[in-house]
């Protein structure tokens, strides 16, 4: 569960157009599952308290992981957004190795944007986190998934003529770095990414968009000795994306993926068609219901390749009483492609449980529910609820050289009462 943080209030002026948004706040809760485990593993359940900081400033709210910048130019040179977050959970169990899981989590996020709305404009973007998170830490500790990890892009975007097509361009870069025994899995991504955007419409607009990707793991020089295996990945889109009617939005978008792995004399490669089909209804002002599906793929720590066919449905509502409502929850089949063999690939891993064991795949039908509560109290204080219930339903088991063994199926929910005071 995210660290407990609420919408920043109306904040404290700084100079002509910024302002400083700080808050405070503590979760108490109980977490079901503490490691994720699956039985015959112990599944340890524990209560915890998290109390959290943040600090932002700029002259744009961030909304949707992007600056809150209009379409139009509107005479500023820069729109900004600085933001640190932070926090530690203590678990409050009489066991040593459950109260040992509880890590600091901090995170750093910048958005700028330089001639905002104008013919050329350039977008920065960049986050590094430290994230805490203790699977497998009771059974084999120097295995948890303790990581440091950033995502970069630098863009521009050129609007010619009218303003109505938009060139957008790019780099990005993304690296993680893991502060256990997973060195196996610490990576650098680096890649290109181009976005060419008609608007048919004030609110809608046609779109192509292109990513390039080399990710390369650091660890091992030599291929069949453990390593994790580089990629170079292509994704390829087209569709609508913006207002549908008058109450609606819709994204509707195509595509292709093709992924080698050129160093994995086992295979397999990547090459699908890549879908996505996103609809957002407002019955109200206040009211949204959201529905999307499709299929993609991403690069796994171990294995090839994740293929996810999947949807989500999400519904808010905001009353007039100042409270906030958000429910929301997806299913996903997730198969992984490309598994290390045992001997030849991996000498930590002695066999795989799992009815495709023959073709070194795996199958996880990923299960996820959402429910946040807010309510506001004056200016100042915020009291909230959250909840989230994860599933993993699979039958894939790894049983490791030195006899531990990770069963894949766990079922973890996590419940916090949270206590708020932001400016």
């Amino acid at each position: 569960m995210a660290l407990p943080r609420v919408e920043d209030g109306p904040g404290i002026r700084v100079g002509d157009h910024s302002r400083f948004h700080p808050g405070v706040a503590i979760g108490v809760g109980y977490d079901t599952n503490v490691f994720s485990s699956g039985r015959p593993l112990a599944v340890r359940g524990s209560p915890f308290v998290l109390p959290s900081v943040w600090l932002g400033i700029g002259n744009r709210r961030v909304r949707g992981g992007l600056l809150d910048s209009p379409v139009a130019a509107t005479g500023r040179l820069v729109d900004y957004h600085v933001g640190l977050v932070g926090g530690y959970r203590v678990y409050l169990s009489r066991r040593d190795t459950v109260r040992g899981a509880g890590k600091p989590n901090i995170g750093g996020r910048l958005r700028l944007t330089v001639a905002p709305g104008r013919r050329f404009s350039l977008m920065l973007r960049a986050d590094i986190d430290r994230l805490g998170e203790p699977r497998n830490f009771e059974a084999a500790r120097e295995f948890n998934f303790n990581r440091i990890q950033t995502s970069a892009a630098l863009d521009g975007v050129l609007r010619p003529g009218a303003g109505r097509l938009s060139l957008r361009a790019g780099y990005v870069n993304d690296s993680l770095y893991f502060l256990s025994e997973l060195a196996t899995a610490d990576r650098f991504v680096h890649g290109f990414q181009h976005e060419s955007k008609w608007r048919i419409r004030d609110r809608s607009a046609v779109v192509v968009r292109y990513r390039w990707q080399w990710t390369y793991y650091l660890c091992c020089a030599e291929a069949g000795s453990g390593r994790n295996e580089d990629s170079r990945a292509h994704r390829v889109w087209g569709g609508y994306v913006g207002q549908f009617g008058k109450r609606a939005e819709l994204e509707a978008l195509a595509g292709y993926g093709l992924a080698r792995y050129p160093y994995d004399i086992n295979g397999p490669n990547f090459s699908k068609v890549l879908g996505r089909l996103g609809f957002s209804y407002y019955p109200s002002p206040r009211t949204r219901l959201h529905v999307a599906g499709g299929q993609r793929f991403q690069d796994a720590l171990f294995g090839n390749y994740h293929t996810v066919v999947g949807g989500e449905l999400f519904v808010s509502q905001q009353f007039r009483w100042k409270m906030q409502a958000e429910l929301g929850g997806g299913i996903y089949d997730r198969r992984t492609s490309g598994l290390p063999v045992p001997g030849r690939e991996t000498d930590t891993v002695v066999r795989y449980d799992d009815e495709t064991m023959e073709k070194y795949q795996r199958r996880d039908m990923l299960y996820s529910t959402t429910f946040k509560l807010e309510q506001r109290l004056g200016k100042f204080l915020v009291l909230g609820l959250n909840y989230m219930l994860n599933v993993d339903d699979t039958a894939f088991v790894i049983y490791y050289e030195n006899g531990f063994v990770a069963p894949g199926r766990f079922t973890r929910q996590q419940i916090m009462l949270i206590t708020a005071a932001r400016l």
